[in-house]
């Protein structure tokens, strides 16, 4: 197996290397070798970097030659600057979006919306240690303020109050005092347990105590391309203006692991934990330099690679038959007899089946409510009465109208309400 997994404490000086599931590997000081690749490491070298790593593969025909560079950590910022909000480390459903005005940068985060939703930056230069402000700018279209919390280097600093500000389109500055330590600190924002978070942010600025907020921006976006790249990933399939951009046929896809040079390097450094009950949460700061990744090397054996990869990540789920039916989902918030009365009837009338319905996300629409929190809506259990499901936003919804099957959503998304319960007369189902 060519997949290595790399990482690193640069204080010290030490590595480790772990090929999962490879059966035939060499190891010897700083030296790994598999069916596919020899990669080797300076010993007390430091963190790995291209003068004192490579990997040597095979190729048709000939062999190759590479020194892997670990890619820049997401969100380097100087002090006294802006650090732009999408450019820095998103976690926990956390995304870039474009579609309000006013913002500077390449875009905005949205989707403050549930709990454990996090961005971070690393902000080089400060001057002394001492007592300095952390300044958000930001977009709030409520009417009631919101909060978020900030940590610096892992430990809380205090709560954001951030006010409404009129419009999406119209961003504030909100400022919370920070204590500091010369060099280099990790600043965090939030949305915890206690929040109401439902906020966009567009930057933030580690500054001076009564300094004005920055207008020049020392972040840089991640890369979209690199060369030589075989497609590579995206957030979602549903492309649309406020995640793509102006045009939706222009979405980059993130790099993956294939590549024309036969190797490819994951950085796993900043990625989101999982946590016992599931859910994620951004990774605990480290002091110095660490480092931890997957290097893939496979020359051009293309399906290897995509093997070992599925051996690291475990297998995809598949999706069920029926979710290959028929769906209907709207983002309105429908009432107990507009499912009742107008729309289920509809398919009936239409002679159209319906395998999937979503009660879209009024039940827990970030905006509609002062907190959003990660629950599960509890379907009552049937008894052949005409028991209500509660589905907030004003849905309510008759589990003998639709014998339902509650799916657990993604983030943000709306609830998925799934079973055969509408059939075309005399048609045969579509799901079985």
């Amino acid at each position: 197996m060519p997949a290595v997994r790399a990482g690193g404490d640069g204080n010290r000086g030490r590595h480790r290397h772990r090929d999962p599931g490879v059966s035939q590997s060499r190891r010897s000081d700083g030296v790994i070798v598999t069916d596919k690749l020899t990669l080797r490491y300076r010993e007390g070298s430091g963190p790995f970097t291209a003068s004192n790593t490579s990997i040597t593969l095979g190729a048709p025909g000939r062999q190759v030659t590479a020194h892997p560079s670990w890619p820049a950590p997401p969100g380097p910022c100087e002090f006294g600057t802006a650090c732009q909000a999408e450019d820095g480390r998103i976690n926990g459903g956390e995304s870039v979006n474009y579609d309000h005005g006013g913002f500077a940068g390449r875009g905005f985060t949205a989707d403050y919306g549930q709990v454990s939703a996090s961005d971070g930056w690393t902000v080089t230069g400060v001057p002394a240690d001492g007592d300095y402000a952390l300044q958000v700018r930001y977009a709030n279209g409520g009417t009631v303020a919101r909060t978020l919390s900030a940590s610096v280097d892992d430990t809380a600093a205090g709560s954001l109050s951030l006010p409404p500000t009129g419009d999406w389109d119209t961003w504030g500055v909100t400022t919370l005092a920070v204590h500091l330590k010369a060099g280099t600190n990790t600043v965090s924002t939030m949305c915890a347990a206690d929040d109401g978070c439902n906020v966009n942010l567009d930057s933030v600025a580690l500054t001076t105590p009564g300094a004005g907020y920055p207008t020049r921006s020392t972040t840089t976006p991640p890369p979209a391309d690199e060369p030589g790249q075989l497609g590579g990933w995206t957030r979602g399939l549903d492309a649309y203006t406020n995640q793509a951009g102006a045009d939706v046929n222009a979405v980059q896809l993130h790099p993956g692991i294939l590549n024309r040079r036969g190797w490819s390097l994951l950085d796993d450094t900043y990625t989101a934990l999982r946590t016992d009950d599931g859910w994620a949460r951004p990774r605990p700061d480290r002091q110095g330099a660490y480092q931890d990744g997957y290097l893939f090397g496979y020359g051009r054996d293309y399906k290897q690679a995509l093997s070992d990869l599925r051996s690291i990540t475990g297998p995809a789920d598949m999706l069920p038959e029926w979710a290959f039916g028929v769906w209907f989902s709207k983002f309105f918030p429908y009432t107990t007899n507009d499912y009742e009365n107008e729309l289920i009837p509809a398919f009936r009338t239409n002679d159209v089946p319906l395998d999937a319905l979503v009660v879209d996300t009024d039940w827990s629409h970030a905006q509609r409510a002062r907190r959003h929190r990660r629950q599960r809506p509890e379907v009552p259990a049937g008894s052949g009465n005409r028991q209500r499901q509660a589905a907030t936003g004003g849905a309510m919804l008759l589990a003998d109208l639709l014998p339902l099957r509650l799916e657990r959503p993604g983030s943000g998304e709306g609830m998925v309400l799934a079973a055969p319960p509408v059939r075309a007369a005399g048609r045969a189902p579509m799901v079985a």
